[in-house]
């Protein structure tokens, strides 16, 4: 039997909860910050802000790129992908 491939893997791992799925990324070995970053982007934008651990989000500075900040931007992304061509 063959070792899983890194994609199967990093499906693997989304589980729908972010930090399982961060964790669970960083345990699949390899190239593990890179892994666990696409792990937290991808969970966070099926699950949204509600789905980041509270003591995560404690530990952002409210300052140029803070969480208000980037829950703006997050949101004229998503009025930009919603309007009509």
């Amino acid at each position: 039997m063959t070792d899983p491939s890194p994609t199967d893997r990093f499906q693997g791992c989304l589980l729908g909860a972010m930090l399982g799925d961060v964790v669970g990324a960083v345990f699949i070995g390899g190239d593990t910050d890179t892994i666990a970053c696409m792990a937290g982007a991808v969970s966070g934008a099926f699950l949204g802000r509600a789905g980041i651990p509270a003591r995560w989000l404690e530990k952002v500075r409210e300052d140029e790129y803070g969480v208000e900040t980037v829950a703006r931007l997050a949101d004229r992304l998503l009025q930009t992908y919603r309007r009509p061509p």
